[in-house]
């Protein structure tokens, strides 16, 4: 039985058909955008024809590289001409940068974010064509009007009433190291440690990898793999999920996941180890 939301997860070629469809090319035809971190010309591998691009660098910030004010997501949504019920796909050079967007989107109100599964290397795998330059797009006027998903953003605050709430888990999607106290798995963090009573949730083995919940390939897992992986450790849909990890990148995909699943009750924890860290300094 496919999971609720499977259908915003689109493999290259589900994404080649949708763009070929004769009925793409209308006023209301998704919009692909390529997210990644710095510059387009910082990107060698080529663009899906007409997608546009989005530097997270808009959408967060440091020193914490929390998301940025919904006053400013609707600067950015607006600029990229994407309106509350514009079909959006993301994907990238790695599914990460991707979701980490998808959350955002979501957070302030974009009602249909989709993923292509596996990014620009998965497209360019099957031999469909890349243009050198992602595409231009005339900011628009403001069709965007942000709805803010406030149950999607958790603060400090949630995650200190849940961490004992029976009904609610914080999941922390970092490496094991990072989640045993090992290593801090940044050159830029000292404390090391994790939240009190945080549950893992698996990962990768650093904060640039995901290697249980992706493929080699960079594809996701399939979503029941992943779906068992969290069940050993307690994760389950009818609790409230709160992922978090480093700054917000790996929880973002946790939580993408655990959308696509169809799951209720998710958020990112966005400060993340970084901002916890940075407070009283209570820690596991």
């Amino acid at each position: 039985m496919p999971f609720k939301n499977q259908h915003k997860l689109l493999s290259p070629i589900e994404l080649k058909n949708l763009m070929d469809d004769p009925g793409y090319q209308t006023e209301q035809k998704p919009i692909v955008v390529f997210v990644g971190f710095g510059q387009p010309t910082d990107y060698k591998n080529g663009f899906i024809p007409g997608s546009i691009y989005l530097d997270t660098n808009l959408i967060e910030g440091g020193p914490l590289w929390n998301l940025v004010s919904i006053e400013q997501l609707e600067i950015v949504l607006n600029q990229l001409d994407i309106s509350n019920e514009t079909t959006v796909i993301v994907y990238g050079q790695q599914i990460m940068a991707a979701t980490r967007a998808a959350w955002a989107f979501m957070y302030a109100g974009v009602e249909d974010v989709r993923l292509l599964n596996g990014g620009i290397d998965e497209w360019k795998a099957l031999g469909f064509r890349v243009e050198e330059h992602p595409s231009i797009v005339e900011a628009s006027k403001g069709p965007f009007k942000p709805e803010p998903k406030s149950n999607y953003l958790s603060t400090r605050r949630d995650v200190e009433k849940s961490l004992y709430d029976k009904d609610s888990i914080v999941v922390d999607v970092r490496s094991w190291n990072e989640y045993s106290g090992k290593a801090t798995g940044y050159d830029y963090m000292k404390e090391k440690g994790r939240i009190p009573n945080a549950v893992w949730g698996y990962a990768g083995s650093d904060p640039y990898h995901m290697e249980d919940f992706e493929e080699k390939n960079g594809v996701l897992k399939r979503l029941k793999e992943i779906k068992e992986l969290w069940e050993e450790s307690g994760i389950t849909p009818d609790k409230k999920v709160i992922f978090y990890c480093g700054t917000g990148w790996r929880a973002s995909e946790a939580f993408f996941i655990a959308h696509l699943m169809g799951w209720p009750n998710i958020s990112v924890y966005d400060g993340g180890w970084m901002e916890w860290s940075h407070g009283d300094g209570s820690s596991a």
